[in-house]
């Protein structure tokens, strides 16, 4: 077994019994992911052509017959989400690159191959399905988009693929419309952040009472609900938001600032938008903090104009912030960020690099634990990604973690501040292992004593 990493059975699960591979429609409005790259720009540095097919070999010559292991990588490379999308491919790039050094997924080199989901569920569905069909790949990982993630789960599941979903943020994804090859890959849903960040306004700060203003579909609503579900004060308003509103301002108008928080669950530009309009509105002047699941909301606010009067303002939880502080300030982490400088055209690697950075080491420690040599192992390997647990390391510099029976990955979060200087500064972590008692929601068969 690799040093980096150990096997763990949950409890409540054992051997898996029938592997259920329904299929589940896309969510067009599930796109939102909490914080969203707040830099993702509709064009982009993206390394990547509008037909989507950026053919990457960084795993080497592609002559190698059954010597390669051919890993799709299926991500937005233009569109609304090109720059996380473009950050994930850099970190991904870099890990094969490592693993392949190290000897590949045990003992075969690594090739990527890169297909650009266009942010659209039927392109991605299409190109995913080419990618098994006729490039034969074993293992895909990727994607930011909820909705895409909703489609190409379907379709590594019913063609027996293990994939980790990159980011998507919807709590569908390892919930009612999980499938059983498909993961969310080293991130936390709507549950797992409130059941944080919720107690943590109550008990540790003492807020009372809050208003919320929240992306109007699938995502916000997931947002709003599990807020009201963790957060022990008063919720004084809820404003629904329409998604690609720039005018927040008849929004901010209905928001009762008489309590002691503003959350906000806005994504990307439309988080921007509304950070700005706060900031003309004088809001964060009327409530003690602006709260929000956007993990990375420290990353472009200079850039974006923000003052840091605002900027100091905000609260938030996240799994991966950008800047190295307090518990992610480690030997492995700093040694990750600057062999991702390599790659990348910034210098800091930011929560979307994370995710690509550790589903290729995933993927090799996985395969290491089974002795994979093929995809007739394609059961076993997804049956050990259940209960996996990683530790700490250069492979896994967010932290120690391990994946439910559900798919879904327990993390480390941490809770942050923004300074003056824009950067992220640590101020708590919600160890992974206190927020891992929720229900299970996954219908799927494959759950020890389940479906």
């Amino acid at each position: 077994m690799p040093e980096e990493s150990r096997r763990k059975f949950l409890k409540g699960a054992g051997a898996a019994s029938v592997i259920a591979l329904a299929g589940c429609q896309g969510d067009n409005g599930d796109g939102g992911d909490t914080g969203g790259d707040t830099g993702g720009d509709t064009g982009g540095d993206t390394g990547g052509d509008s037909g989507g097919d950026t053919g990457g070999d960084s795993g080497g010559d592609t002559g190698g017959g059954d010597e390669m292991i051919k890993v799709g990588f299926i991500e937005s490379l233009t569109g609304p989400f090109a720059a996380p999308g473009q950050r994930r491919l850099w970190a991904t790039e870099a890990a094969v690159d490592r693993v392949n050094e190290m000897g590949g997924i045990n003992g075969r080199e690594i090739e990527l191959l890169v297909r650009d989901t266009e942010t659209d569920p039927g392109v991605a569905t299409t190109k995913a399905q080419s990618l098994i069909n006729d490039e034969n790949v074993e293992l895909m990982c990727g994607t930011f988009s909820s909705s895409v993630c909703l489609a190409v789960g379907p379709v590594a599941s019913r063609n027996q693929v293990p994939y980790s979903a990159g980011y998507c943020a919807t709590r569908r994804l390892t919930g009612p419309d999980c499938t059983a090859y498909a993961f969310r890959g080293t991130r936390n849903n709507a549950e797992l952040q409130w059941m944080a960040l919720g107690p943590y306004m109550s008990d540790d700060l003492g807020y009372d009472s809050a208003s919320i203003m929240y992306a109007d579909y699938a995502w916000g609503q997931s947002e709003l609900e599990q807020f009201k579900r963790f957060f022990d004060g008063e919720v004084l308003s809820e404003v629904p938001v329409p998604a690609g509103t720039e005018d927040f301002s008849q929004y901010l108008s209905n928001v009762d600032t008489s309590g002691d928080a503003l959350v906000y669950i806005q994504a990307g530009g439309d988080s921007i938008n509304l950070l700005q309009q706060i900031q003309n509105f004088g809001t964060h002047q009327e409530v003690e903090k602006i709260v929000s699941t956007g993990a990375g909301i420290g990353e472009f606010l200079g850039e974006a104009g923000i003052d840091p009067e605002v900027a100091t303002s905000l609260l938030a939880v996240n799994w991966y912030p950008k800047n190295a502080t307090g518990p992610l300030d480690t030997e492995a982490n700093n040694e990750f960020q600057s062999i991702y400088s390599e790659y990348a055209d910034e210098p800091l690697p930011t929560r979307s690099s994370s995710t690509g950075w550790e589903a290729i080491h995933l993927f090799r420690d996985i395969a290491a634990e089974i002795d994979y040599t093929g995809p007739d192992q394609a059961r076993e390997f997804v049956d050990t990604w259940r209960g996996f647990e990683m530790e700490e390391s250069l492979a896994y510099p967010q932290g120690p973690k391990y994946y439910r029976p559900d798919n879904q990955a327990q993390v480390n979060q941490y809770i942050t501040e923004v300074q003056e200087d824009y950067t992220e500064q640590i101020i708590d972590t919600i160890p992974y292992d206190e927020t891992d008692d929720y229900e299970i929601t996954c219908p799927g068969e494959w759950i020890q004593g389940e479906g």
